[in-house]
């Protein structure tokens, strides 16, 4: 089965199912996972920046990255799995830095969610996903966002119907 699971984190609530997802992928095995967490750099600021300020503005987004991984890096380790945890600045792109770190810590799978979006909205807003899975080199598993209940004119949900027997 697979040894090295990475699984890319935002911070999101979304995000942190593909962590539950890895997390019952590696139970009872002697697989591990690696948390990672990309910092876009803003690549246009360095133009404005003095050097010192872009410095301390970098040291402190990264101790932000490594902050958003400690809770779930906490919650991995608790249910025994092995975790290791990445915060590194996005050099090209988001989905070229999940690539490139899951080559460099020889990741067999990536174990990532997905909003689902469609149409105009993924043309705006595009998909990192999409794109880790469509360049990945090892199995990608996307885990898809929750479905939202359907909702009726008046603002409230439509209850699922149920059958009856």
């Amino acid at each position: 089965m697979y040894q090295r699971i990475l699984v890319p984190l935002d911070g999101s609530e979304l995000s942190n199912r593909g962590l539950h997802e890895a997390l019952r992928l590696v139970k009872d095995t002697t697989a591990s996972i690696v948390l990672l967490h990309v910092i876009d750099d803003y690549p246009t600021m360095r133009e404005f920046a003095s050097s010192q300020p872009l410095e301390d503005m970098r040291r402190h987004r990264l101790q932000q990255g490594c902050a958003l991984l400690a809770a779930p890096s906490k919650i991995a380790r608790e249910a025994g799995a092995r975790v290791q945890d990445v915060a590194c600045f996005a050099m090209e792109s988001a989905s070229a830095s999940i690539l490139e770190c899951a080559a460099t810590n020889q990741c067999d799978l990536i174990v990532m969610s997905s909003h689902g979006r469609s149409g105009v909205r993924r043309a705006l807003m595009g998909s990192v996903t999409e794109d880790v899975s469509r360049n990945s080199t090892v199995p990608v598993l996307i885990v898809p966002a929750p479905k939202e209940p359907a909702s009726n004119p008046a603002g409230g949900t439509v209850p699922m119907a149920t059958a009856s027997g």
